[in-house]
């Protein structure tokens, strides 16, 4: 193990170790369980090209982690055991232990972290999740996730990238998730990205897999918790083997609003779940010099989709699968 933390004697975290780089480093885990590198109590911290393989286990657990950067970091062939909901390649939590006074334990959070030009590879049981951990109080925010891949063919569990409820303000642009096929004698589809996070925007994003198996139940699992805005653009899947349920699953127990725009899979349904009945803000109206039809748009689009023809000055609306419309007059 690699430990960036305060010493186990100063349980309180009066301070925080900081002001710490590593770079041109290489873990090789040698098929053994243990943390590659721990991140508790840190702050202002750098780590430029660092490679980890061959973990059985998490390689990064951060928290309570401040105002820190990854560049270039890159993960490979590093997983949990099948199923584990505890064990992704990186997991940035407010706290390890809801034990007072433990080592791990937090009443703070991991914020402002950056991961720019990461890969994370051939992971079995997840790529990055950022959660709330074992404690309730001062959840992660300030996250950035920019030009990042998540692709793996050894699947036993998920999901690729994961921001539950608890977090604020996460951002993750020009993301990459392949889902190629599954570990041996794993083969239950996953959802690649769950979404949940407040004040947060995914945007940019192809998700894929290949024609092998169906490793992609839905490939957003999004909610929108109490006045909160789920932000989705640019989300494309583009699916060799159909997701075995949809695109983007919207959360039954959402009772926030939804912006999604420009999302879509290149097969399969759409959308699933309880598709909500009005998103925020939605953008300006497709038009077309004619009647409507799912042919003037590139995919089958969600009921509730609206659209004008111009010609004939109607409005349409996609309710249960079929385009009715009503005059529109001035």
């Amino acid at each position: 193990d690699f430990c960036l933390s305060r010493g186990l004697g100063d349980v309180y975290k009066r301070q925080h170790l900081k002001y710490c780089s590593v770079e041109n480093l290489g873990f090789n885990g040698n098929g053994k369980t243990g943390l590659l590198l721990e991140l508790y109590y840190n702050d202002n911290s750098y780590f430029r090209d660092v490679f980890m393989t061959s973990n059985k286990d998490l390689c990064i657990d951060a928290v309570e982690f401040w105002d820190s950067r990854f560049y270039n970091l890159v993960i490979e062939s590093s997983t949990g055991p099948a199923g584990s909901t505890t064990q992704p390649n990186i997991w940035l939590r407010n706290t390890a232990t809801s034990t007072a006074g433990a080592w791990g334990y937090s009443t703070d959070n991991v914020n402002q972290i950056h991961f720019i030009g990461c890969r994370l590879e051939a992971f079995g049981t997840g790529a990055l999740w950022i959660t709330q951990g074992s404690g309730s109080v001062s959840n992660p925010n300030g996250i950035y996730i920019t030009d990042c891949k998540f692709e793996t063919s050894a699947m036993q569990g998920g999901p690729h990238l994961k921001v539950d409820a608890s977090c604020k303000h996460v951002y993750a642009t020009n993301i990459y998730c392949y889902a190629g096929g599954f570990a041996s004698g794993y083969a239950t589809a996953q959802n690649i990205i769950a979404w949940a996070g407040v004040a947060s925007a995914l945007e940019h994003v192809l998700i894929a897999n290949g024609s092998s198996a169906a490793t992609v139940n839905s490939g957003v699992d999004l909610y929108a918790g109490q006045g909160v805005i789920a932000v989705l653009r640019d989300v494309v899947g583009l699916y060799e083997t159909k997701p075995t349920g949809n695109h983007i699953y919207y959360e039954a127990s959402s009772t926030g609003d939804f912006r999604v725009e420009n999302c879509y899979g290149s097969t399969g349904g759409q959308a699933g779940g309880t598709v909500p009945a009005r998103n925020f803000q939605n953008p300006p109206l497709r038009l077309v010099a004619g009647p409507v039809s799912d042919a003037s748009f590139a995919v089958p689009p969600a009921d509730g989709t609206l659209a004008v023809d111009t010609a004939d000055k109607r409005l349409y609306v996609r309710v249960g699968g079929v385009w009715v419309y009503s005059a529109l007059t001035s």
